[in-house]
């Protein structure tokens, strides 16, 4: 998550990107494309309304008017692309942002590494993913599945590691699922573990849809897709009427916050599960603590996940005359905040595990340990 820059560093800021890259990137009218990404966040943003209140209305309309009037003499892309990330920082939210699309990245890497270096005070990013996707037996107790991202292309492999260990999981009485560094993707990537995680009925909730054309064509491209199934035809056709309908405001198109889920076919087996998380467990990731933890045998360690869970579903809008900045919004947000909110907090662990130890020898003491004291004290 970027922090506010002060005015001194953003003024630096500019001067040097605008000198760094202005031989390079591509000019642009930065005044239409701040214009455009205020327009969308304030229309589309589904945590536009909870974001921007009475209590800080004054400090995002100082900010506003602020970037506004340097987008006037910024005229290349990297400085002004600096600019909308810095009214984006403003919500504190990863899910909504501006960034390159992939292709523009890989034909510009350079560049675009130096442009981080600035964005990121110098500091060198290096990927989320520092771990691959993996199952591993640590013990004749325990077994270790390492989970480092739930995009859609992972699933198959998941899948494929959940089913070539099946016999092995149902025997092992402790499975550690390790989701530090995950930062998301798809929730339907991790739906073969659940088996194995269940326990007893879970408590989800749904989103409400932010009304807006922008989210209608985002149901009517679903509803355009090949081979979408009658069933799925029906939601999106009866989705896009409600939004069309209600014209402003938010729609619930289940007409309830909660849900109760029961699985029919689960394992016994494995009886411990330990997750570990980080500050970058987030997204869909936290949507699986979030079932997951209300197990009666998953106990979580490690660290708060990142807290980007309220607001998702987003949309990629280009901005004008720039198709290859990226600016994504999430245009639902959870029933979740008529209750609690996760938002830039996220989800505490059950047991802290301090940063400078292993977390896998951790868990294992303190399994142990927690054996030891339920045989003396049955």
């Amino acid at each position: 998550m970027l922090s506010r820059f002060t005015s001194v560093m953003l003024t630096f800021l500019f001067i040097m990107a605008g000198k760094a890259f202005a031989q390079k990137a591509e000019n642009c009218n930065c005044t239409d494309i701040m214009r455009f990404v205020q327009q969308k966040v304030e229309t589309v943003y589904a945590g536009f309304p909870n974001k921007v209140t009475a209590a800080n209305k004054k400090e995002y309309d100082l900010l506003l008017k602020m970037l506004i009037k340097q987008s006037s003499a910024i005229h290349n892309v990297d400085s002004c692309y600096l600019l909308t990330r810095q009214y984006t920082a403003f919500f504190k939210d990863a899910h909504v942002r501006t960034q390159y699309n992939w292709e523009y990245v890989r034909q510009h890497r350079e560049r675009i590494d130096s442009l981080k270096k600035v964005m990121y005070n110098g500091k060198v990013l290096t990927s989320h993913i520092t771990n691959s996707t993996a199952f591993k037996q640590i013990d004749d107790s325990t077994v270790l599945l390492t989970l480092p991202s739930f995009e859609q292309k992972y699933k198959a492999i998941i899948d494929s590691l959940v089913k070539s260990n099946v016999e092995l999981l149902k025997a092992t009485p402790h499975l550690i699922v390790d989701l530090r560094n995950n930062d998301g993707g798809y929730d339907m990537t991790y739906a073969s573990l659940m088996p194995f995680i269940y326990s007893n009925p879970f408590v989800v909730y749904y989103r409400e849809v932010r009304v807006s054309p922008d989210a209608i064509a985002l149901y009517k491209e679903a509803l355009g897709k090949p081979d979408i199934g009658d069933q799925m035809k029906a939601f999106f056709d009866r989705a896009i009427a409600l939004l069309e309908e209600r014209k402003a405001g938010f729609v619930n198109f289940a007409g309830k916050c909660t849900d109760t889920i029961k699985m029919e076919l689960f394992f016994s087996r494995p009886e411990r599960v330990s997750i570990i998380t980080d500050r970058a467990t987030g997204s869909s990731a936290e949507n699986f603590v979030s079932m997951a933890r209300q197990s009666k045998r998953v106990t979580v360690f490690g660290d708060n996940t990142r807290g980007v869970v309220d607001y998702g579903d987003v949309v990629w809008l280009n901005p004008p005359g720039c198709p290859f900045m990226e600016l994504v919004i999430p245009t639902q947000r959870s029933c979740r905040l008529s209750e609690a909110t996760v938002d830039s907090i996220g989800f505490p662990p059950d047991v802290r595990i301090p940063a400078d130890v292993d977390a896998y020898q951790y868990i294992l003491d303190w399994v142990t340990k927690q054996s030891v004291r339920s045989k003396i004290n049955p």
